[in-house]
């Protein structure tokens, strides 16, 4: 795992959410998947239909607040098993040119799978879940 692929994989994720592609979102995420936010309680998605209802979610929250990139600056990879990497990302997420927030850090785990790359792993802030939830709004 390199930065360039990370990125290859993060616009991939990128292009699903915000064009509400759920194919495109499967290539990327790996089952099981777990969501961690910091200081919340971590849940694990298990199977298509919950991986449906999370990115329904998300790409909902997207739409409500017309984001059009989210972009994802690495700042370290890190191996952590034979075929696992953690990625630490500065997060930014654009309506336009406007940030919609203030950047924050996320660090996503990576696998590699006979079908490429797949995001196994999720550990960012607690209000960025919720807001993907669609439990509050940002």
């Amino acid at each position: 795992m390199n930065a360039a692929t990370f990125d290859t994989i993060g616009e991939r994720l990128t292009k699903a959410l915000i064009t509400g592609d759920f194919d495109l979102y499967q290539q990327v995420m790996g089952l099981p998947i777990t969501i961690e936010p910091r200081g919340g309680d971590a849940y694990t998605l298990t199977d298509t239909q919950g991986l449906h209802e999370d990115f329904r979610l998300y790409h909902q929250s997207i739409s409500a607040r017309r984001i059009t990139d989210i972009y994802r600056k690495v700042e370290s990879i890190e191996k952590v098993g034979g075929n696992r990497f953690d990625v630490t990302c500065l997060m930014h997420i654009l309506a336009g040119i406007q940030r919609v927030v203030e950047p924050f850090h996320s660090t996503m785990g990576l696998s590699e799978t006979p079908e490429g790359w797949r995001f196994c792993h999720i550990y960012g802030p607690l209000r960025h879940i919720q807001w993907t939830l669609g439990e509050i709004d940002l």
